[in-house]
């Protein structure tokens, strides 16, 4: 039966694609000759009203003979019911009918005057008198008659012959022409831009002359073949002319020859082409083509005309042809009819095979679905099961929520972390599990949930335990919405990270307070300075106090570290106890303290100072349990602050700075007070300010003259491989000689020159220096290997790889006997710029060190990014690691960390044999302090080395060792 139906679909479609398409083509003969006939009357009312108007002057002329004026009036008001936009009514006459008559663009004489004298115009100037031959100055005719003319024997109409090349104006004439033949312009009246007509004959054209004969013979308007439009030169039809002839005496009814004899001239007009098409593409489609011809010219034409029909439309006794082609068919219902039933026959083909194949697969379906439900049904009961184990094995505390906010379902892993037994959880509100203070934004995010705004819900926050205990947690929570997107439960899931709570606690206290007193460092208390300085109101002015411990580095150089960490320890806790709980200390560094009295006036703050100078005097530093003990005092500047002032922490802090330094230069143990109040734009300004500022410009000369007269020295400290015991290399250490001979050590002048922009020029001179050293060595047959401290403005140094790269190569020095060392304190600044110095000065062949692996917040960070060879592990863990574990679990750890790495340790500040022994159980490659030898001159340990000179370690002093022979 399908297929059935399916032939007869498409049989009906190939009928009614037929039928469309006679339709159409019937419609587009129809339209094809609607369009013919409009275009036809169209021209026929044009032509036809055009030569009424030609016949009606020219009747109009024969009855009254008119005056040129007359005939100018005439023709202005026929032309102007005229519907063409261009045309003009132009009367020729006769040569032997032209007196009397006046032309607008003057007179033509063809004939040569009679022997009688000129007779006066009517306006009163000479004119030639009937039968003169003037040259005409807007014609250019010569009026003479053409050589061997034979007038008697010429018909009056008769052409001259073919135009001349000379004339300035169409048709060109070099001889005038016999008078019976020429017609020439009389009057002349245009709408719009005409044809120049003047010293045209119209007879002389072959064309033209036709017309005129069958009109004057005939006494009706006759139109010519196609002809060129009078003043152009070219000679391609663009015009028909329509002539009437104009007789003496009104309209002759005898015979033609008659009318011959009585003609006077010619009303004509010009009907442009141009003016054709428009008129004929008015009644046609956009896309329909014509073609209009009269004989073989086409007169207008657009397009191809495909299947044309002919209309004959006559024009004055002519007789112009026009075609029209038939439009395109409109097939589009023919193709829609074979589009639908081509779909639909393809269509039905395809119902009639499915159904053969639905048939056959019924059976095999109705069998295969029972297998996949039984397929489906086991699948959702092991996912399922699967779901209800993951759900309660989990080690993250998972829990259904309601709505509403009831626990629907919770897992074990919730239980353990809140402490409540399952039923506990399910009989409470989910809110109560959550702190009181981080209910309000659980709250928000549940509503925002509800209504669509947000996906999910992250958070860290408190959990309130069964035993009332704080229990901080990872808080996911997302909304699952049921079939019609109804809120159906909230999924939570709950991790426990109370552990790493405390650790980042844990390690916000490290980064902002000093590991070894436990006080506050340097940022933290400037944060905190910062925050009083914003918040402090009037009667509440309290101070800052610098304190500064004097001779500290006598301590450590003496006594030793171990001692000097002692001392700054047991000076914190006496500095704590006998400050207020509201007030701030912190360790800026080294054996330098700050103090925020966060009120007092200054009669109170100078008391606290006065306590403060009388706890550190109680101090005593001792090498250990029953040394000899040696008494301390500090000193103390203090900047008082005024409530009304409004000035930065930093501003207060270097205040109390510039006076701490006033009461060391003014004999130390004592207190100053900072000149007047602080005003920030004038902390540089004060006294005081100007006395410390001279000072360290002292400095600065000093250290200019040191480097200009070369009275910087280089000492080395050996570094011992922890296992054999030998040198390996030696760290090159800095000294300033002074002018009377004596050295400075560089805690006094490096700090100055790294403020002032010094430094960078002095790491230079050490390169430098220790290169040059290296080649004299080398050519001695020694090639030792030493290691340069880098500071923190020579990293950023884009041009100091190749500075070192010209220093090697004119010493001839081989790169791996340079190791530069730089500290985190210097990498910390630029940690980009840090690790492209030492890519570039690795790239060299250079070796690279990591100085006081440890003393940063930011060690382990730095090893990631830095390249390196060495980690030189800071002393602070080195000088107590025989009695601190802490310490000897933290050197072991770096150990480690390098050897994974594939680095090797150096151990700084080794003092006695017992820390070495450590050291060499823990696995430190290297190891490097005062137990193993003192900094002297390169070239006194190399001879020890060899066996041929004294441990510099047993000289008594770097002054004297400066002086030894080789520096």
């Amino acid at each position: 039966m399908p297929a059935t139906i399916t032939a007869c679909v498409a049989t009906l479609t190939m009928l009614a694609a037929f039928l469309l398409y006679q339709q159409a083509n019937s419609s587009a003969k129809q339209q094809q000759r609607s369009d013919a006939s409009r275009a036809r009357a169209t021209l026929l009312d044009v032509l036809d009203t055009t030569i009424g108007r030609v016949e009606d002057v020219a009747a109009a002329a024969s009855e009254h003979w008119p005056s040129t004026n007359q005939f100018d009036g005439l023709a202005e008001g026929l032309l102007q019911s005229q519907p063409l936009s261009r045309i003009s009514l132009v009367l020729y006459l006769k040569a032997g009918e032209r007196a009397g008559y006046e032309r607008a663009h003057g007179e033509i004489y063809l004939t040569p005057p009679p022997p009688a004298p000129p007779a006066t115009g009517a306006a009163g100037a000479a004119r030639p008198p009937a039968g003169a031959a003037p040259l005409s100055p807007q014609i250019g005719v010569h009026a003479d008659p053409p050589r061997g003319a034979r007038p008697a024997d010429m018909h009056p109409l008769s052409s001259p012959g073919p135009p001349g090349p000379d004339s300035p104006f169409p048709p060109p004439l070099r001889r005038a022409p016999p008078a019976r033949s020429y017609f020439v312009l009389a009057s002349e009246v245009q709408r719009e831009a005409g044809d120049i007509t003047i010293g045209m004959d119209i007879g002389a054209e072959q064309r033209r002359h036709i017309a005129l004969v069958a009109a004057a013979a005939s006494g009706t308007p006759q139109a010519s073949a196609p002809v060129a439009a009078p003043g152009l030169r070219n000679t391609h039809p663009t015009v028909t002319a329509i002539y009437a002839p104009v007789y003496r005496g009104g309209m002759p009814t005898g015979t033609p020859v008659q009318r011959l004899a009585a003609l006077r001239g010619f009303v004509t007009t010009s009907y442009h082409y141009s003016a054709v098409g428009p008129l004929i593409a008015q009644h046609l489609p956009l896309d329909a083509a014509y073609r209009l011809r009269d004989g073989g010219v086409t007169i207008a034409a657009r397009g191809k005309a495909a299947s044309p029909i002919d209309i004959v439309i006559p024009v004055a006794g002519r007789n112009w042809l026009l075609s029209i082609g038939a439009p395109p068919l409109d097939l589009s219902p023919a193709l829609d009819a074979l589009l639908v039933g081509g779909v639909l026959t393809l269509l039905l083909g395809w119902i009639s095979v499915q159904a053969y194949r639905r048939e056959r697969f019924a059976l095999r379906l109705v069998e295969r679905r029972g297998a996949e439900r039984e397929i489906a049904e086991s699948a959702r009961a092991t996912a399922e099961e699967r779901f209800r184990t993951a759900f309660s094995e989990s080690p993250i505390g998972i829990a259904l929520i309601s709505p509403e906010g009831r626990h629907l379902q919770v897992n074990r892993a919730l239980c353990r972390i809140s402490g409540y037994e399952e039923q506990q959880l399910l009989d409470m509100p989910a809110a109560n599990l959550t702190h009181p203070d981080d209910r309000r934004a659980d709250e928000l995010a549940v509503a925002f949930m509800l209504s669509g705004q947000l996906r999910v819900y992250d958070v860290e926050k408190r959990l309130r335990k069964a035993d009332g205990e704080i229990a901080w947690a990872a808080v996911h929570t997302t909304l699952v919405r049921d079939e019609h997107d109804d809120p159906a439960y909230f999924l939570t899931q709950v991790e426990d990270i109370t552990a790493r709570h405390q650790y980042e606690r844990r390690l916000q206290h490290m980064a902002d307070h000093d590991p070894l007193t436990g006080l506050l460092n340097r940022r933290a208390y400037e944060r905190a300075l910062a925050e009083h300085l914003e918040s402090r109101v009037e009667g509440r002015d309290g101070a800052v106090i610098v304190l500064d411990l004097d001779d500290f580095k006598h301590v450590n150089d003496t006594l030793g570290h171990g001692a000097g960490d002692d001392l700054i320890m047991r000076v914190a806790q006496a500095l704590v106890a006998r400050l207020r709980s509201d007030d701030v200390i912190a360790r800026l560094g080294g054996d330098e303290f700050a103090i925020l009295l966060r009120s007092g006036g200054r009669p109170q703050v100078e008391h606290v100072a006065r306590l403060l100078l009388e706890t550190v005097r109680e101090q005593r530093a001792a090498r250990g349990h029953g040394s000899r003990e040696r008494p301390m005092t500090a000193s103390i500047g203090i900047a008082p602050l005024d409530g009304r002032k409004t000035i930065t922490a930093e501003e207060a802090l270097t205040a109390a700075d510039l006076a701490m330094y006033d009461a060391k230069e003014s004999g130390r143990d004592r207190y100053e007070t900072y000149g007047g109040q602080i005003e920030p734009s004038d902390v540089e300004g004060t006294p005081l300010a100007k006395a410390r500022i001279e000072t360290r410009l002292e400095w600065v000369e000093r250290i200019r003259a040191a480097l200009d007269e070369d009275r910087l020295v280089l000492h080395a400290q050996p570094v011992v491989e922890a296992s054999s015991g030998l040198m390996t290399q030696h760290e090159l250490l800095i000294r300033m000689r002074d002018e009377d001979g004596s050295l400075i050590q560089p805690g006094a002048f490096l700090p100055i020159a790294e403020r002032y922009g010094l430094i960078r020029e002095i790491d230079r001179w050490v390169i430098d220096n220790a290169i040059a050293m290296l080649g004299e060595l080398r050519d001695e047959g020694r090639t030792p290997m030493v290691e340069i401290n880098l500071s923190g403005q020579s990293l950023s140094d884009p041009d100091l790889a190749d500075h070192v790269r010209r220093a090697l190569i004119a010493a001839e020095v081989d790169p791996r006997q340079l190791t530069f060392e730089v500290t985190e304190t210097a990498a910390i600044g630029n940690m980009s710029a840090a690790k492209g110095c030492a890519e570039r000065l690795g790239a060299l062949g250079c070796r690279f060190a990591l100085d006081d692996f440890g003393a940063g917040f930011g060690s382990f960070y730095y090893l990631k990014h830095l390249p390196f060879d060495f980690i030189k592990i800071d002393g602070e863990f080195v000088r107590n690691c025989t009695i601190d574990r802490m310490d000897r679990l933290v050197v072991r750890a770096v150990v480690e960390l390098a050897r994974g790495m594939g680095k090797r340790t150096i151990a700084e500040f080794v003092g006695d044999e017992q820390t070495l022994s450590v050291l060499r159980e823990l696995g430190v490659d290297y190891v490097q302090g005062f137990h193993l030898g003192r900094p002297a001159p390169l070239p006194c340990w190399l001879a020890y080395a060899e066996g041929i000179g004294e441990r510099p370690g047993t000289l008594p002093s770097e002054a004297q060792l400066a002086g030894a022979p080789g520096e």
